[in-house]
């Protein structure tokens, strides 16, 4: 199980659930459901589908549209597309400063100096301070 995939799930799917393991995943789910605080509005639920035959389809939609619901009755629709768009506008800046900043110049510093990081003559610190100056 991926960790934090617990915090963000609204609706668990299960594919492929004819598979050998979807029941053990299943278990696993409903276990660490249960570790969750009594407290949540709501409990992710968990759908169980094969995709390519459309079995539980209707299931699932049914589940996103209660789940929708829930939102828009708890006034969290608006919260939570909200939070998702400021997360994916971190993550493209995020990803943008980052293919601008390594450049060749910032590459090749990086590798003259990693070997004084690992030998602790350099901090990690210092030398991102200097691959700040470089242009």
């Amino acid at each position: 199980m991926k960790a934090g995939l617990m915090e963000i799930a609204d609706i668990f799917v299960i594919n492929k659930s004819d598979r050998e393991g979807a029941n053990k995943i299943r278990i696993e789910l409903e276990l660490m459901l249960e570790l969750r605080p009594q407290n949540m509005e709501w409990t992710p639920p968990i759908v169980n589908t094969i995709a390519n035959r459309g079995k539980g389809i209707e299931k699932l939609s049914q589940t996103i549209a209660q789940h929708r619901e829930f939102l828009i009755r708890k006034e969290g629709l608006h919260d939570k597309r909200y939070h998702r768009a400021l997360e994916k506008i971190h993550t493209l800046v995020q990803s943008k400063l980052e293919k601008e900043f390594w450049n060749s110049r910032r590459h090749r510093k990086l590798e003259q100096e990693i070997e004084n990081i690992v030998n602790i003559r350099k901090s990690p610190k210092a030398l991102v301070e200097e691959l700040f100056k470089i242009k």
